[in-house]
């Protein structure tokens, strides 16, 4: 009950059809080498000449690619169990778990050798294999050669149960290496060969084959046939992926244990991290992987150290549960690996802002700026300061002594004196301030309109006066305008006359009078003319009162 509520993710299997077919074997370029003394019986030989066997075969462990022999003599005497590890537990991975239903005798086999190696008894020997909750096609029945061990629970159960077995002393070694050892004892063969699952959605017939070591992926490819051409190839599992760049320059290992061929990733385009935590919900180790990946992402090592990093499995499980899609596992190797390097962190951090920073421009190829004026800043002359005028205030400046060739300066008055004249000579000494004076100094002529050449035509002057006429006419205020403007001499009075009269105009008289009951609009009274002249105001008439009027009443009356 405690594996099942283990946590994890619960990937589709996807092993069919290829843990149902037949394994196939490459014989090409398969060496058969009988270097090995011939053993018939298992009882006669001793542990020490099977660790013996082990290396001369040069057998290694498809789990982590150790040397056999290397595991057999550091275990010998301090295991309390040894197990088969078929634990084949991620999607289209079935290379170990094949050989305990076709291959069974020589996993059996190589498994009693490992025990007597390790000094382990026949009740602590097993085989572990991975009962997945989804699929119960497949059966696996326990003999009296080998007892079955069925691991139920969540992905990475592999990688947990290894963990287990070395806080319980129980050691275990891939089903692969079981066969090489057995054929090494009782066949005198050396390990030549591995056994590899060759699937994806780009393999038309999946299925388990021996291939030979050192042969090219694309040849492996090209020997199981491919439906379309694979746009991703990857080894050992879709969620521990080892990306293949190159399939020419890639070669079949002793701890490759898949090879998958897809037409498309099954990860989309990363996005960026929406800190959902779906990370941490999955962690077998229940390690901060949100914290890990940003620590790692900026090389704060000294967060690495206290958050645990060194427990992480890069099982791939938080890649796999991460909504954005973000390649984790990659960037908790980095730190993994840049913590292990022993480096300081100032160390890092200078390196990390070097590489942040951007590389300065070239000097000569940078383009010369050019202001507003679109001149170049070599091409502007320098400013005329105090110390280069060595002239007294008032003279005339040189081209020598100003630095380039500058307008002349105009003397300072006679009739001026006292703090004008500092005033005058301050401002002589910037450019804008010589550019003021001269302008006041000289000021431009007013434009005054020439009297009329009595030569002009008199024919010209009529249709002119007529063309004013006109004008007036239409328009009582542009005649104004015109008035006064082709007139300078005319006086404010004739002006303002001319403006009354036109305002004096009565309009002309409506045709169109209400008829009937129809209410008539009252005519606005015409303006009055306005005069020039100032009228005085009048005095106030002060009326008497009622008081006074009856006494002059009785004065009036008396005799």
């Amino acid at each position: 009950m405690i594996s099942i509520l283990r946590r994890g993710i619960k990937p589709e299997q996807k092993k069919e059809p290829a843990l149902n077919r037949d394994i196939q074997v490459f014989t090409e370029n398969v060496a058969i080498s009988r270097l090995i003394p011939e053993t018939k019986d298992i009882d006669s030989i001793s542990p020490e000449k099977i660790i013996e066997i082990a290396r001369i075969a040069e057998i290694a462990d498809e789990l982590d690619g150790k040397p056999l022999w290397e595991k057999l003599e550091s275990s010998r005497g301090k295991a309390s169990g040894v197990a088969a590890d078929a634990l084949d537990d991620e999607p289209y991975l079935s290379s170990r778990l094949v050989l305990i239903l076709q291959r069974r005798e020589d996993v059996a086999s190589g498994l009693r050798l490992c025990g007597k190696a390790l000094g382990v008894e026949a009740d602590k020997q097993f085989a572990a294999v991975f009962h997945s909750l989804i699929a119960f096609s497949t059966k696996i029945p326990d003999g009296e050669d080998m007892r079955i061990r069925r691991l139920n629970g969540k992905y990475p159960i592999d990688l947990a149960e290894r963990e287990k077995g070395e806080r319980s002393g129980v050691l275990y070694i891939g089903a692969g290496a079981m066969v090489h050892l057995h054929r090494a004892v009782f066949e005198m063969r050396r390990q030549t060969t591995a056994f590899v699952t060759l699937a994806g959605d780009c393999v038309s017939a999946p299925f388990n084959a021996e291939l030979p070591l050192g042969m090219p992926l694309k040849r492996a490819l090209e020997f199981c046939g491919l439906s379309e051409e694979p746009t991703y190839i990857c080894t050992n599992g879709s969620l521990t992926a080892s990306p293949v760049l190159d399939p020419e320059s890639a070669f079949v290992e002793v701890d490759t244990k898949a090879i998958l061929a897809f037409h498309r990733y099954d990860h989309a385009q990363p996005a960026p991290c929406i800190g959902c935590g779906r990370c941490m919900e999955v962690c077998p180790q229940q390690l901060p992987v949100f914290y890990l990946y940003q620590a790692s992402l900026h090389k704060q090592l000294s967060l690495l150290r206290r958050m645990g990093y060194e427990r992480c499995y890069e099982c791939g499980a938080c890649t796999y549960a991460c909504p954005s899609h973000l390649d984790l596992v990659p960037m908790l190797r980095q730190g993994k690996e840049l913590v292990s390097a022993g480096l300081p962190e100032d160390l890092i951090q200078q390196s990390r802002e070097t590489q942040e920073q951007p590389e300065p421009a070239q000097e000569a190829e940078a383009p010369e700026e050019v202001n507003a004026a679109g001149t170049p800043p070599s091409e502007v002359p320098e400013p005329v300061t105090v110390e280069d005028v060595k002239e007294p205030v008032g003279a005339v400046p040189t081209p020598e002594s100003a630095g380039g060739e500058q307008e002349p300066v105009p003397a300072v008055p006679e009739e001026v004196g006292g703090e004008e004249a500092e005033e005058i000579a301050a401002m002589r000494e910037t450019q804008f301030g010589r550019e003021v004076l001269s302008t006041a100094e000289n000021p431009e002529p007013e434009e005054t309109e020439q009297p009329p050449d009595k030569d002009i035509d008199r024919d010209q002057m009529k249709k002119r006066s007529k063309k004013r006429q006109s004008e007036k006419k239409q328009s009582p205020e542009k005649g104004e305008r015109a008035a006064s403007e082709t007139s300078p001499r005319a006086s404010q009075k004739d002006v303002e006359s001319a403006a009354g009269a036109a305002r004096t105009r009565k309009a002309p008289a409506r045709k169109d009078a209400p008829s009937g009951g129809a209410k008539a609009t009252p005519k606005k009274a015409a303006a009055r003319p306005v005069s020039s002249r100032k009228v005085a105001p009048k005095a106030p008439v002060k009326r008497p009162s009622r008081g006074t009027q009856a006494k002059e009443k009785q004065e009036v009356k008396k005799p």
